[in-house]
């Protein structure tokens, strides 16, 4: 069974500059091209009939007729339009070359219709790092990397809780920070200004006073709230994400001048 001939790369020499706004006729047979190499878009004429506009990595195929049989064209012309000089190199034949690579020419443009002008917004976010950096714990690593001899106590060693040889999970380093210490409210973030959520790193309440209340909000609503007692006492919390839309508020009712008071250390996404 015959397969047909199939020709290599047109020209097999190399590529083919053509300047701006000239032609090149090529007397030539088959029954696809493929663009294997083009700098400048630029057209195909076939046989006078198909005009193609092709790129790189762009390919034809003539069509079948009735009974089956792929068509084939016997002359092309080259014209480029592009308004720069073109480079190009053309595989031509009888045959069908595929492949699965994606070439992309141009800019890629990527739309976001749930925001404002259809703009991408792309933000990166850091967890807390714990910290095995000091010598202590350095020493137990290296123990585990020896001899089976001891590495039960350096494995104890290595998960003890001790803060002398563990960096605190949380951390208050570039939090900003607010208090309220009088009755009244404090919008700490409003719901307009949290675009992205809010990380309430600690917030802690304390009152004195029988009556009085203090509350941390998220979105109008206690997060947190401790009331009055004749002993001074407080609650906290730590920790705690804030979605995107919620207002952020310390509120205080009835409170004392000298003791208790709200207060918060957060960071805005």
């Amino acid at each position: 069974m015959s397969r047909g001939k199939v020709l290599k790369a047109y020209p097999e020499l190399g590529t083919t500059t053509l300047p701006d706004g000239e032609t090149t006729p090529m007397e030539v047979q088959g029954t696809f091209i493929n663009v294997y190499r083009a700098d400048q878009p630029f057209k195909i004429v076939l046989d006078g009939v198909y005009t193609l506009r092709m790129v790189q990595n762009r390919r034809f195929q003539m069509p079948f007729d009735e009974n089956g049989r792929q068509e084939r064209f016997s002359r092309i012309e080259i014209v480029n339009d592009s308004g720069n000089a073109l480079t190009y190199q053309l595989e031509i034949g009888d045959a069908n070359i595929e492949s699965f690579d994606v070439a992309i020419n141009n800019d890629i443009f990527i739309r976001n219709a749930s925001l404002p002008n259809d703009q991408l917004q792309i933000k990166t976010k850091a967890g807390t790092v714990l910290d095995v950096d000091d010598a202590n714990t350095q020493t137990a690593i290296a123990a585990l990397k020896t001899s089976n001899e001891g590495k039960q106590d350096a494995l104890a060693a290595l998960l003890q809780h001790d803060k002398n040889l563990r960096a605190p999970l949380l951390t208050l380093a570039g939090a900003s920070f607010a208090a309220q210490r009088t009755t009244g409210t404090n919008n700490v973030v409003t719901a307009i200004a949290n675009t992205d959520g809010i990380i309430i790193r600690r917030a802690d309440l304390s009152v004195y006073t029988n009556g009085s209340f203090a509350e941390v909000r998220v979105g109008g609503n206690p997060l947190l709230i401790l009331g009055g007692a004749t002993a001074n006492v407080c609650n906290w919390i730590e920790n705690v994400f804030v979605p995107a839309g919620l207002a952020l508020d310390l509120v205080l009712t009835n409170a004392s001048t000298n003791y208790g008071g709200a207060q918060v250390w957060y960071e805005v996404l």
